[in-house]
């Protein structure tokens, strides 16, 4: 049996660093973030931010734009299973992964890749495997029950609750398309062989989204005094 194991991290570009940055300042500064809360940084499972309303408080996800990354699954192969989550991305984003097995996703995927070779280049000649699904259930299933961060603010869009809006602040939900892509990724290179190690994984993002009716660049002060 040929197994192929991947080493997956999730990277931030500067751009998601610095908004991370403004947003979490602009909470802190009216009341809705403690001061000594960082922003998560290159860590890729802790909130970005978090607001403290009327004494609770709520993780929150931060991105730069619309286009940016919504989380990602790491795949394995196996003579027996083909192309599949990885027990260990599985066990971390449970709920993620029913929502890749009920896509029928995966399926697609094993029409178009056949087994690894071992060799990136030689792999990514096999291509990427797009789909895009109605709605945002996926995102939701990634970030509300894998992350337990009910909140998004998206630049440009606005602050939304991806399932229900926990806080009752007056968010809209998340609406849009989720879109799909399985792809190869390097990781690095050996230094005694001089082969490029690398991965496959799932990646999904935001199609066609909504614009919510509360931003946090716009409407943080307003959104401090009414929930004092």
């Amino acid at each position: 049996m040929r197994r192929f194991i991947p080493f997956i991290t999730e990277k931030y570009a500067a751009g998601g660093f610095n908004y991370e940055n403004e947003v979490g300042n602009r909470l802190k500064q009216h009341g809705l973030m403690s001061p000594a809360k960082k922003t998560a940084g290159s860590s890729a499972d802790a909130p970005d931010a978090e607001m403290t309303v009327k004494g609770k408080t709520h993780a929150l996800e931060v991105k730069a734009g619309h286009s940016a990354m919504m989380g990602q699954l790491e795949l394995h192969h196996s003579d027996e299973k083909g192309w599949h989550v990885s027990p260990k991305s599985a066990k971390k984003y449970p709920a993620t992964t029913d929502y890749i097995h009920k896509s029928g996703f995966l399926e697609k995927v094993n029409k178009h890749w056949g087994k690894p070779s071992g060799d990136y280049h030689t792999d990514l000649k096999m291509g990427n495997v797009h789909d895009t699904r109605e709605g945002t259930e996926g995102i939701a299933a990634h970030y509300h029950e894998d992350r337990h961060t009910p909140y998004m603010q998206i630049k440009g869009k606005g602050l939304f609750h991806l399932k229900h809006d926990a806080a009752d602040i007056g968010t809209s939900k998340l609406e849009g398309n989720t879109h799909l892509r399985a792809r190869m990724k390097p990781r690095s290179t050996d230094p005694k062989t001089g082969k490029r190690k690398y991965g496959a994984l799932i990646v999904m993002s935001l199609k066609k989204p909504n614009t919510s009716s509360i931003d946090l660049d716009k409407h943080t002060e307003q959104l401090a005094q009414r929930h004092e």
